[in-house]
């Protein structure tokens, strides 16, 4: 039986050695696509960066996972993350204190709906721009609420970080263009 034995011990290491080589390719892999993904990334940073001045953004979601996403995200200079809720009655007067250039308003909250807080976000802080973000965008409906409500500005979920980058952006921008002209 040793021959057995030796077969095992040597299939063994094998197997070792193959789990190592995947590990290896998994690691390449992600590595690689973060170095994309960073290079993506950090390129919609820099517009951030050239910004006259920090951008102040209100985070308004009730899924502690996306609203720690949005925070790494967001964490760039030029970005200065002021707040987050997760609930309707907690973001109103956080923002009214704040005052934010931006909020990202998910639509699914406790208590009252995201719709109805847009309203109210501009009756406290109209210089605030919100930045509706949520799964429910699809629906016409409740697109055409929020567009009443007074939002302009939609991404619906999931959604990548280069999109909330290039929405905040697009926004400062199209701000500055107007004081400009004014």
């Amino acid at each position: 039986m040793p021959g057995l034995l030796t077969k095992i011990k040597v299939l063994a290491k094998l197997k070792t050695q193959f789990e190592f080589f995947l590990n290896w390719v998994f690691l390449f892999l992600i590595n690689k696509s973060w170095t994309f993904i960073e290079k993506f990334y950090f390129v919609s940073a820099d517009k951030l960066i050239r910004m006259k001045k920090d951008i102040r953004v209100f985070i308004v979601e009730d899924a502690h996972f996306l609203r720690e996403m949005l925070c790494l995200v967001l964490k760039k200079p030029g970005v200065e993350i002021v707040g987050t809720a997760l609930s309707v009655d907690t973001a109103l007067s956080q923002i009214r204190t704040l005052q934010p250039d931006i909020v990202l308003l998910d639509l699914v909250l406790p208590g009252e709906n995201g719709v109805s807080l847009i309203s109210k976000i501009y009756a406290v802080s109209p210089q605030t721009e919100i930045i509706v973000c949520s799964s429910l965008l699809p629906q016409e409906e409740i697109l055409l609420q929020c567009e009443m409500a007074g939002a302009m500005n939609f991404i619906n979920k999931p959604f990548s970080s280069a999109e909330i980058l290039d929405m905040i952006y697009s926004i400062i921008r199209q701000n500055e263009q107007t004081e400009m002209a004014a």
